[in-house]
């Protein structure tokens, strides 16, 4: 990647309240192959998300947990179309995880918090259509938050392609195999207390 490019993702990302809900769509089509994932998008961040790390979710809605405990596939399916918040578990801690997921059910009422999932990056980069990068991670820090990161759908399959809305819904689904602890709901103190080891090498 160029310093050129680098630039250029960087003020893409500045530039996305202005695309709005294009954004995803116009990333991929000026930013292709992931490769904005290389860049620290934000001033804030502590840099580009690496395979090794994992990501927590919190779960608000006890719609998406089985009557065993594990996260349903449909939890995925929506958030990531539109970019799904996560935080990069390294760079948090369980005080500050817990502040957040309490504000973030405090802000809507219809909101509670049920647990976390935790996610391998190494993982979900792997999920490919026909050879090609489904699923992207973006760091998009916060100046309150530089743990912040985002999961994305690419344009993959692209737009006229044959069933595109049901494979696309599959392939956000395809999230559900990079959920660690057996797909189970913790909550945050189990999660913080669990020292899991991924691979440091990005599926090809």
């Amino acid at each position: 990647m160029t310093g050129n490019t680098k630039s250029e993702c960087k003020a893409f990302f500045q530039s996305r309240d202005q695309l709005g809900k294009n954004f995803w769509n116009d990333l991929g089509k000026n930013h292709p192959n992931c490769e904005c994932e290389l860049v620290s998008i934000s001033d804030h961040s502590p840099g580009p998300v690496c395979d090794d790390e994992t990501l927590l979710s919190v779960v608000t809605s006890d719609y998406y947990i089985s009557a065993d405990g594990q996260i349903e596939p449909t939890f995925f399916d929506k958030r990531i179309s539109d970019g799904m918040s996560v935080d990069r578990k390294r760079y948090t801690s369980l005080p500050v995880y817990d502040l957040r997921a309490s504000r973030l059910v405090e802000a809507n009422e219809k909101k509670t918090n049920c647990g976390s999932v935790e996610i391998a990056v190494s993982i979900i980069r792997k999920i490919k259509h026909r050879g090609v990068r489904a699923i992207a991670v973006y760091d998009t820090a916060f100046s309150d938050n530089i743990a912040h990161a985002e999961i994305a759908c690419t344009e993959v399959p692209p737009k006229g392609t044959e069933d595109r809305k049901r494979l696309r819904a599959k392939l956000r689904m395809s999230v559900l195999q990079a959920t660690l602890h057996n797909r189970r709901v913790l909550t945050a103190s189990e999660l913080f207390d669990q020292l899991v080891p991924i691979s440091r090498n990005r599926g090809s």
